[in-house]
């Protein structure tokens, strides 16, 4: 239990929004700097945005988060903003969000991609549903993705799918990665339990998969939970 709350605690990702090079186009967005102490607050005014339908620009806000990191971020970011900003896919981004968290099917995956405007992503389209309802479901990437290939087994998941990748890194969007998610998320949703209860403190399933994507990075191990 322990060794979860350290892995936990190490997490210190930091995104300055301010920096989309964009970010005046959006008066009212793209202003402030996330960090652990306010990304829950961050995720909920995402959610309120797609229940509402009031600003699709929280979900750029998102995507800029997301791919921080990454060299084409602006182009990224920019590409989901123009797409979200046409009505009718706003509206069926909304819809789909919400389809595939009260129905997590393979069909409603693809559709979140279609409606998200990446017919090829994984992480990116997961990211919004786990900002969307952060109490069930996780964020998956190559780190997640590694993790599980090596420790599944460890912690009662052995005959569960691992991810199918591109050696070793990004996450190939097939039925088989789908599956992996799956049952990724009954592990988070599993553990989420056990350690609010361990703990006696109150773990969404998202704080568990920070907790593993953090001890994959630096390499700690995790104790299995009884």
């Amino acid at each position: 239990m322990l060794k979860w709350i350290k892995a936990r605690n190490t997490y210190n990702y930091k995104v300055d929004l301010n920096e989309f090079t964009g970010a005046n186009n959006y008066p009212g967005y793209f202003n402030c700097i996330i960090t652990p102490k306010n990304l829950v607050m961050f995720e909920n005014r995402f959610t309120r945005s797609v229940k509402r339908g009031v600003s699709f620009e929280a979900a750029g806000e998102v995507c800029f988060w997301k791919v921080y990191k990454f060299p084409n971020r602006d182009g990224l970011t920019k590409r989901l903003l123009n797409h979200l900003s046409v009505p009718r896919n706003w509206s069926e981004f909304r819809k789909a969000l919400h389809e595939i968290a009260d129905n997590p099917s393979y069909g409603n995956f693809k559709r979140l991609q279609r409606a998200c405007s990446q017919p090829a992503g994984f992480a990116l389209p997961l990211t919004f549903l786990a900002f969307y309802r952060p109490a069930a479901y996780p964020m998956a990437d190559r780190h997640i993705a590694n993790w599980w290939s090596e420790n599944k087994a460890k912690h009662g998941y052995e005959v569960f799918s691992s991810f199918i990748q591109e050696n070793g890194g990004r996450i190939i969007p097939c039925k088989q990665s789908w599956d992996a998610y799956l049952a990724w998320k009954d592990f988070c949703n599993e553990y989420s339990v056990k350690l609010s209860k361990q703990c006696k403190s109150y773990w969404r399933t998202r704080d568990v998969e920070i907790a593993v994507c953090q001890a994959k990075k630096k390499n700690l191990s995790l104790e299995k939970l009884i």
